[in-house]
């Protein structure tokens, strides 16, 4: 089953039961580390690119390679490598040299030894020739896991491996470019995300650290890897995939680590089959490693080790793949909508609440997900406008109309969620919808300590399902929704009493107190009233919690002639935008900062002010942020062009002193799309350019 949370995030309940096969259809049965799982994946998927998650993988990776050619065998491991030196030392195998040093093998101490007795007896070169020969690399290439690995948004990729299964498989990644370091001189010039090869590379980037003196010496001979390996633990949400707890490489690295930063070391999270006992997990615990302990999900099979282990690498890769965030640029596609009947009805990530609904009131309770999950653009890019909002404003009429019969709370949320449709799209709240909003907002008091004089219903949070939290936050979105209609419509009478009565009810709520001192300056400015919007502008403190009221204030200001000031508002909401900004990746930032740079330039352009390298600056960037269609010029221009083509058809029912623009746009709307006009109209109202530059010349 799956669910989006607030974070627009994907995240999958797996089912419990299991197949004789460790479960291959089956993922999820929780266990006592999987809270540990979660921590690496948030970092994991933290930024674009790439996250704040590195990783070191060991030798156990690499028996998810593949063979290139038949009678390949399965692909040699530590101890392979280390059979193989014991037969080159020892060629009696009934000898009790042969047998001892056989049994020296299979712990760490000693097969670090051996490596040392080879290179006294043989030769560095030697060695290096035998761990080439042994492993045999050619024989092998990536599988399947190894390629999904690498599509994951690693900072980095470590290994202590030899062969090239890891740089091959990553040849076959796309979305991803890694860099490669083989050698100390390479650091400073590979690009990121990089491969690092601690260790040494097949087939000629030697020595292979395998024997006791390389480990000892390594900190010293390869201080620069030590250092690089140290900055990422540093930085980042380190973990091992591939080693035992008992593997050398394991032990001699994770031992550097807490020489050497001491109790600044980083925990480190060890995954895989470790099949830890409490004493070995208490131990590991100590030296700063978190065990994540697949061995009770994938129970011991002795007869298919392998496929216990190929398992257990798919368990954490499913979990890490399923996690991945949405795509904000496939928004609304890729949010699915549910089939429920059930509405999440308190706003914000803590929504437990719900309410029965008909089916009538289905599409706009499924948009709830939508909502929450959508990227943040000031203005919405036109195709996605295009095609939230498909249909004529009729077919959205007589579908409002199959629930005017349900209760005030079913409404209200229906109400909210469609008032939301409406301003995404850049549509005005209709007559027949603003009737239904003011008819809500008249039968529910979610306020009865300050809307004494209201006559309707109160809420009685006992009966009801919806939480007074959720209640209050739509009431008041509706109510500064239905306050934008009135000032639209002239209505200046009603709208001066809506503005008294919201003042006092908007004061705990920033986004709805902020929305309401612009509604109040946009009112003096259709009013022509200088003097009023002055004085609105004075009586209003853009709230620090979303900078984007500061541009809106500016943006009047300039229209009041205060070019000076609407600059400087502009221009401190511009750094603090890039210093709150969550990474590349942030629609919500990305699109304020183009706005909020288009405003900076249209100031400029009204002193005939020109700054090459300051246009130059904000055209590059500009460029940038077209990958996340933040760029506020193709909006810009997308408007203009439509407002280029021929007007629509005027009705031949009205006389043309009974038209006026909502009028004109609310008849062409209800049989098309939109009236592209009233679209433009309204992109102006919601983010405030200049619209007279002439006043702003002083």
């Amino acid at each position: 089953m799956r669910r989006d949370d607030n974070s627009g995030t994907r995240e999958r309940v797996y089912s419990t039961s299991t197949s004789s096969n460790f479960g291959e259809s089956e993922y999820a049965v929780q266990f006592q580390d999987e809270i540990h799982l979660s921590v690496i994946s948030n970092a994991l998927w933290e930024g674009k690119d790439s996250g704040r998650a590195a990783v070191l993988i060991g030798a156990g990776f690499s028996r998810n390679a593949e063979s290139s050619r038949i009678n390949a065998g399965k692909f040699p491991l530590w101890g392979d490598i280390a059979n193989s030196i014991v037969n080159h030392l020892y060629s009696d195998v009934d000898s009790f040299e042969f047998k001892n040093a056989l049994q020296q093998a299979g712990s760490t101490s000693g097969a670090l030894r051996l490596a040392d007795e080879f290179i006294a007896a043989h030769g560095r070169s030697k060695l290096d020739d035998l761990i080439i020969q042994t492993i045999r690399d050619e024989d092998f290439r990536p599988g399947e896991i190894h390629r999904r690995m690498m599509e994951l948004p690693w900072r980095d990729v470590f290994t202590t491996n030899y062969d090239t299964l890891l740089e091959r498989a990553a040849d076959n990644v796309f979305r991803r470019k890694y860099g490669l370091i083989t050698n100390i001189a390479e650091i400073s010039s590979a690009r990121s995300p990089r491969i690092v090869k601690l260790h040494g590379s097949m087939p000629s980037q030697r020595p292979f650290i395998l024997s006791e003196e390389d480990f000892r010496t390594y900190p010293r001979k390869f201080a620069p890897f030590v250092n690089l390996m140290q900055q990422s633990m540093m930085e980042n949400i380190f973990c091992l995939f591939g080693f035992s707890g008992d593997d050398p490489n394991f032990l001699e690295w994770s031992g550097w680590v807490r020489d050497e930063l001491a109790e600044w070391a980083p925990r480190l999270y060890l995954c895989g089959l470790l099949d830890l006992n409490d004493a070995k997990r208490r131990m590991l615990h100590e030296r700063n490693v978190t065990p994540i302990d697949l061995s009770m999900r994938f129970p011991r099979n002795e007869n298919n080790p392998d496929v216990r282990h190929r398992l257990a690498i798919e368990y954490f890769l499913k979990f890490f793949e399923d996690r991945a965030p949405l795509n904000p640029l496939r928004w609304p596609k890729d949010n699915t909508k549910s089939a429920s009947l059930m509405l999440v009805g308190t706003p914000g990530p803590n929504e437990k609440d719900s309410v029965e609904v008909s089916a009538a009131a289905i599409p706009y309770f499924d948009q709830e997900s939508i909502k929450r999950s959508y990227p943040g653009w000031i203005i919405a890019p036109a195709s996605i406008r295009e095609s939230f909002s498909p249909s004529p404003l009729s077919v959205h009429l007589e579908e409002l109309k199959k629930i005017a019969d349900h209760d005030a709370y079913t409404r209200l949320v229906v109400l909210d969620n469609f008032n939301w449709s409406l301003e995404l799209c850049l549509e005005p709240l209709w007559d027949p919808v603003a009737i239904e909003v003011h008819r809500v907002l008249r039968q529910l008091n979610p306020f009865p300590t300050i809307l004494k004089d209201w006559p309707e219903e109160v809420v009685n949070k006992s009966k009801e399902t919806l939480s007074l939290e959720s209640i209050q936050h739509r009431w008041l979105t509706l109510a500064v929704a239905y306050l934008r209609y009135l000032r639209e419509e002239r209505r200046f009478v009603e709208f001066d009493e809506w503005s008294k009565r919201l003042d006092e009810l908007t004061l705990d709520s920033p986004q709805h107190h902020q929305r309401l001192c612009y509604e109040r300056g946009l009112r003096a400015l259709d009013d022509a009233d200088d003097s009023q919007l002055e004085s609105a502008l004075i009586s209003w403190t853009p709230h620090d919690s979303d900078p984007v009221w500061a541009l809106r204030k500016a943006g009047l200001q300039a229209e009041l002639g205060n070019v000076d000031e609407a600059n400087k508002l502009a221009s401190q909401a511009l750094v603090a935008l890039r210093r709150s900004s969550k990474g590349k990746r942030d629609i919500a930032s990305n699109s304020r900062e183009g706005w909020c740079m288009k405003l900076l330039n249209s100031l400029r352009q009204s002193k005939f002010e020109f700054d090459d390298k300051t246009d130059s600056s904000f055209r590059d960037r500009w460029e940038e942020l077209d990958e996340f269609r933040c760029n506020p010029w193709i909006e810009w221009s997308g408007f203009n062009t439509t407002l280029e083509r021929p007007p629509p058809e005027l009705p031949t029912s009205k006389s043309k002193s009974d038209l006026n623009l909502r009028h004109l746009g609310q008849h062409i709307s209800l049989h098309t799309k939109s009236s592209p006009f009233y679209r433009h109209f309204n992109f102006i109202g919601s983010w405030r350019m200049p619209a007279y530059q002439h006043r702003l010349v002083t």
